[in-house]
């Protein structure tokens, strides 16, 4: 999936992985207890009225000005929940409110407790990291024989596998079959081990690993030993389930003919990625935020919450592995590396270990400073572009009052700034595109055939008055509505919303760029 300036081009950029470290089937330390038993929440010394004063007032703010309905965010600081806050509404018919307890659609954090439950598996010596998928999954076929053969599953769990993210043209797989099949005929863009490319594809095959050496679903697995030692009774992995309680969260994605509109729980997009199918490892969550926070202090290794694996086996999950091109582009963040289920930056001299979640209709982060002992999450019912800013940009922003070193930069205006992503002029541009007229001539004159080496040759066409946008590589054909001359807003599958621009380049070409980032060049008309 194509989301350029918002977690990596393609969602990764390639790099060479350096796969280093020791067997962790072989650590020798005694096995944690994963037995059902529900935790409770351990508690903190609360924050004082000014501090928490501050964080509900930048929350606020933040939500209000990223037209978001409604948010939930928790904090966890020195092993216990010291903040725990519900923001707007979670139904706009209804004006119900979100609570600490709302469940969400939470998307591709789900990968971290796939990896989990790898960790766990290797803990029990039942697999290593380091051996083939074929070893466990003997009917995986890749584009690449020799691939195939080599791959392991610590390059799933990392995304060094070389494949890309593939095609859904024939829907979303349904069973194991249907998801090996569209392995098989899916692009390779390097061999195993060679460079950083996200996929959920990756995770969807590491679910079936957890699947073959459990035996049992992976729905099942992660329900027992995760969700329920945790006692995270707000979660689950099936959007059904979700959808038939009256206390969730309501979906809201953005169409920029439209703007921001309710979305149904059997949205094609949204069950695709359904927990008993095969992409759920990849996506198949909802949670709540106190149900986060619980996770947040596993993580951290609290020591009110019962370790779920070894302590050497934590460390392994969150180690840097592979060099990526950063969640999103900026100045701020730094030494940018995926771990198993985890990026892995800088922020501001600290570690930062974190994931975000992207569903239709809802946006979620989860962001961990290891050594503040500190956890910031957030949940959305927003899929409106903007909204991926908020998530980080907030986090960082809690990130800053709660520790002692100085902030140098204010992350969320930072951030904005950066991307060219102002969330009141994004707004005014989706108004703007319902109005505004653009004459033919000026259309015609920057369609063409354009082209860079990331992405090859893609073109903008006019078709019946409107530019068409379509990259092959990406799986990309949106229509462009302008905003004003040389401006668009995307409309399209996984489109909507993205700044389109195409401007002069100083030799008199023409340059396309997605949400500020350049995608390349016109090379005939």
């Amino acid at each position: 999936m194509f989301q350029p300036n918002v977690r990596r081009t393609a969602y990764g950029k390639a790099v060479a992985v350096l796969l280093i470290g020791l067997m962790l089937a072989a650590c020798a330390a005694p096995l944690p207890s994963t037995a059902p038993t529900q935790e409770t929440t351990p508690a903190a010394p609360s924050l004082t009225g000014p501090t928490q004063n501050a964080i509900t007032a930048l929350i606020e703010e933040a939500r209000i000005r990223y037209a978001i309905p409604g948010v939930a965010v928790a904090i966890v600081k020195d092993g216990g929940v010291v903040y725990s806050q519900g923001f707007g509404v979670r139904d706009v018919t209804t004006t119900a409110p979100v609570t600490p307890e709302t469940p969400f659609p939470a998307g591709s954090i789900v990968k971290s407790m796939t990896a989990l439950a790898i960790g766990q598996l290797v803990d029990q010596g039942r697999l290593n990291l380091d051996d083939p998928v074929r070893h466990y999954v003997p009917d995986l076929r890749l584009a690449d024989e020799t691939a195939a053969a080599q791959l392991t599953l610590r390059q799933l769990l990392n995304q060094t596998s070389g494949l890309t993210e593939g095609s859904w043209s024939e829907g979303f797989p349904q069973n194991r079959a249907a998801l090996l099949k569209l392995v098989k005929s899916t692009t390779l863009a390097a061999r195993p081990g060679e460079q950083f490319q996200y996929a959920n594809l990756n995770y969807a095959l590491a679910g079936a690993v957890v699947e073959a050496v459990s035996g049992q679903p992976w729905v099942d697995y992660v329900e027992a030993n995760i969700l329920m030692p945790l006692g995270m009774a707000q979660s689950g992995l099936s959007f059904q389930d979700l959808a038939a309680q009256d206390s969730s969260a309501r979906l809201y994605s953005l169409d920029v003919r439209a703007g921001l509109r309710p979305l149904a729980f059997d949205d094609a997009n949204l069950l695709g990625f359904n927990g008993p199918l095969p992409l759920g490892p990849s996506g198949g969550l909802y949670t709540s935020a106190n149900d986060l926070a619980r996770y947040a202090l596993l993580h951290l290794g609290a020591p009110g919450v019962t370790p779920l694996v070894r302590p050497e086996t934590l460390a392994e999950l969150h180690r840097p592995q592979t060099p990526t091109g950063g969640t999103i582009p900026s100045s701020i963040l730094g030494d940018s590396h995926y771990a198993l289920g985890w990026d892995v930056e800088q922020y501001n001299g600290m570690k930062i270990v974190h994931h975000g979640g992207f569903l239709p209709g809802a946006m979620a982060h989860v962001l961990l400073v290891p050594e503040e002992q500190l956890g910031v999450v957030v949940l959305t019912n927003s899929d409106a572009f903007p909204t991926a800013f908020f998530k980080l940009g907030v986090s960082l922003q809690i990130v800053d009052v709660l520790t002692d070193k100085a902030a140098t930069v204010q992350p969320l205006t930072t951030l904005e700034t950066e991307s060219g992503i102002d969330p009141t002029v994004f707004y005014a541009a989706v108004d703007a595109a319902r109005t505004f007229q653009a004459a033919p001539e000026d259309l015609e004159a920057v369609s063409g055939t354009y082209e860079s080496a990331e992405v090859g040759a893609f073109s903008v066409t006019l078709n019946e008055h409107t530019l068409v946008l379509e990259v092959p590589a990406a799986q990309i054909r949106w229509e462009l509505l302008p905003y004003d001359e040389r401006r668009f807003l995307a409309a399209g599958p996984n489109g909507d919303g993205k700044l389109v621009m195409i401007a002069d380049t100083p030799d008199g070409n023409l340059q396309l760029s997605i949400n500020g980032q350049i995608i390349g060049e016109r090379v005939r008309r």
